[in-house]
């Protein structure tokens, strides 16, 4: 019996090198960058009725009832993955006529929630304002809190069906260069039918 052995040409592992690049800059959101600057696109979350636009030069994403990675309140996601840490989320959750002050203490559990299960060589969240104001006419509430290390900025939205969350959350040395975009994603959020 006659044994071949095949030994592969150095194309070929160019070409695998190059595809695996081209895949993980993908993956990372490199791609995005390309966009022209200042464009922007609207993102629906059909099942859960909202929409908001965004940058393109960052991802974004819509998850159904199981939300991001098991965390079911998650119900879409814009972030930039490959430079830098900063996330845009918006949770849901359903309720008959919420009120406002349904939607602040849901917020409010939340960071708690979040406090109890952070490491003990993490800070704690501590709240650095909470006021009101109106986006579209209607009345809203913005929490920003942080434990130095990140920053994290909520506004709470109640609607006939659900309550909606919306977050910025970035470092905090550079947490101040996301905000007019996240302003701007925010006056964007509308409810489609």
């Amino acid at each position: 019996m006659i044994h071949i052995k095949f030994y592969p040409r150095w194309q070929v592992y160019v070409i695998f090198l190059a595809v695996w690049l081209l895949g993980a800059s993908y993956v990372l959101g490199f791609w995005n960058y390309l966009n022209p600057p200042g464009e922007w696109k609207t993102i629906t979350n059909d099942l859960y009725l909202f929409s908001v636009d965004y940058p393109t030069k960052w991802s974004a994403r819509t998850y159904d009832e199981y939300g991001f990675k098991g965390e079911d309140e998650i119900k879409l996601r814009i972030y930039r993955s490959w430079t830098g840490y900063f996330e845009i989320g918006i949770r849901q959750k359903d309720a008959v006529n919420p009120s406002m002050n349904d939607v602040v203490k849901w917020g409010a559990d939340w960071i708690k929630s979040i406090n109890r299960n952070m490491p003990r060589s993490h800070s704690v969240y501590q709240e650095l304002s909470f006021e009101g104001d109106y986006i579209n006419g209607n009345q809203v509430f913005v929490r920003r809190y942080g434990n130095g290390e990140i920053t994290n900025e909520d506004v709470y939205i109640a609607r006939e069906s659900d309550m909606i969350i919306i977050t910025l959350q970035a470092e905090t040395d550079t947490f101040d260069q996301y905000l007019e975009d996240f302003y701007r994603i925010v006056e964007s959020f509308q409810t489609v039918e």
